[in-house]
């Protein structure tokens, strides 16, 4: 199984939390899949329009989809499968597992944007 591993505490003791995303989370989803759309259709654009398609490209989507794809996965990850940067308790362990999955899904927006970035 694996870890985010965000800091030194375990939460594998917290309890067990049903969290559904809110519309802000829905709208950090649907920006990143538009940042991999996006990149996808430029490089499918300069291949159809200059029939070059530099390697850059085709490793940077590829990159791309497989970045989006683990951290997309990692925001629904349950709170045992996360390492906190404060201490875990009962009285704080929702803020905190909501925190972390918001930081998750905008890391989703700006690596997927960073990893189509054509130079």
């Amino acid at each position: 199984m694996f870890t985010i591993n965000l800091g030194p505490f375990s939460g594998k003791n917290a309890p067990e939390i049903h969290y559904h995303p809110s519309i802000a989370d829905r709208i950090l989803e649907g920006t990143a899949a538009l940042c991999l759309l996006s990149g996808i259709g430029i490089v499918c654009w300069n291949y159809f329009h200059t029939d070059l398609l530099s390697d850059y490209g085709v490793y940077g989507i590829f990159i791309s989809i497989v970045v989006f794809a683990l951290l997309f996965g990692g925001a629904y990850a349950p709170v045992r499968c996360i390492n906190f940067p404060v201490r875990i308790g009962k009285h704080n362990v929702v803020k905190q597992y909501i925190l972390v999955i918001k930081l998750i899904r905008i890391f989703n927006i700006f690596l997927t944007l960073v990893s189509t970035k054509k130079s």
